[in-house]
């Protein structure tokens, strides 16, 4: 029972605890370039598009403004439809408007605090709040792309769909 607890001679947990900080080395150059989300004066954190606890947004406005609207994106970050979070949006955000885009990084229920119908419509309203305010931001109302990333790339789809039988006009994106 003993052989069970160590490797090589070694307690488990000694291995286990080499491996935790070995992997938060390897981790430290992306989350240290992940700090400044924080600290940006060109990120509007946490604004509300409905009631609930994660009917927020983070809005990532353009570094550099020329004088004409900007390029919208709404993007939703993934997350297996359990872990995902809005600030996963950072680096995308940030790399689009150092670019010169608008981009918006709703965030939404997971499970299990809801089923995929639940995620989709909090997507639904956040797109429709997104559409709302970007113009307020200097967004171009009509050059505006919806785009996701894992699971969030399979709620951009289903609220297009869902939206395409109910009638709802997919013109208003990109």
């Amino acid at each position: 029972r003993l052989a069970l607890m160590t490797v090589r001679g070694s307690p488990l947990w000694v291995v286990n605890l080499m491996r935790l900080c070995l992997y938060a080395l390897c981790l430290a150059p992306a989350l240290a370039r992940s700090t400044w989300y924080y600290f940006s004066r060109h990120v509007d954190r946490s604004l509300r598009y409905g009631p609930g606890l994660r009917h927020t947004a983070d809005v990532y406005r353009p570094c550099a403004i020329r004088g004409e609207k900007a390029p919208t994106v709404i993007f939703l970050s993934g997350g297996a439809w359990v872990i995902g979070y809005k600030a996963w949006a950072s680096l995308t955000g940030r790399a689009l408007a150092a670019h010169g885009c608008l981009v918006f990084a709703p965030d939404y229920r997971n499970c299990p605090q809801c089923d995929v119908n639940g995620m989709a419509s909090d997507v639904d309203r956040a797109v429709g709040w997104c559409l709302e305010q970007a113009g307020a931001y200097g967004g171009d109302r009509e050059n505006v792309v919806l785009m996701g990333q894992s699971a969030g790339a399979h709620l951009c789809a289903l609220v297009l769909l869902r939206g395409a039988l109910t009638g709802w006009n997919a013109r208003d994106l990109r």
